[in-house]
């Protein structure tokens, strides 16, 4: 629960300059929102100006949560009117606390969330 500053990692990009095929790996960028979790069950995602939305969340069914494990938080209807999965993330080495928030159908839209510290 509570607020959560947002970031996105960019997939891979395979290009060609001069007659060569480079991969520029992903890019991690902060600073794209903020998630807000109430204790509710409501959720407020700041995302820029025109990209807010907000409503209602509910926890997440083991199916959902795949091989996640654990427990997670499904928004409804969120941003871009999909449905996302909120997890904590058990895998990043920073400092501070860290969520994983994805798509939920497809799994291939991510971004996460951090507070408390990021270095």
């Amino acid at each position: 629960m509570g607020a959560w500053n947002l970031g996105k990692i960019g997939a891979a990009v395979d290009y060609v300059r001069n007659n060569r095929v480079y991969r520029q790996g992903e890019i991690g960028v902060s600073g794209v929102g903020t998630l807000t979790l109430n204790a509710n069950g409501t959720y407020i995602w700041r995302a820029g100006a025109k990209d807010s939305t907000s409503g209602k969340g509910r926890k997440a069914t083991k199916k959902e949560m795949t091989s996640e494990g654990g427990d997670g938080i499904v928004l409804l209807k969120a941003k871009t009117e999909y449905d996302w999965l909120v997890t904590k993330d058990r895998r990043t080495k920073l400092k501070g606390q860290w969520i994983g928030i994805s798509e939920l159908n497809t799994r291939q839209i991510n971004e996460y969330g951090s507070r408390g510290g990021t270095k």
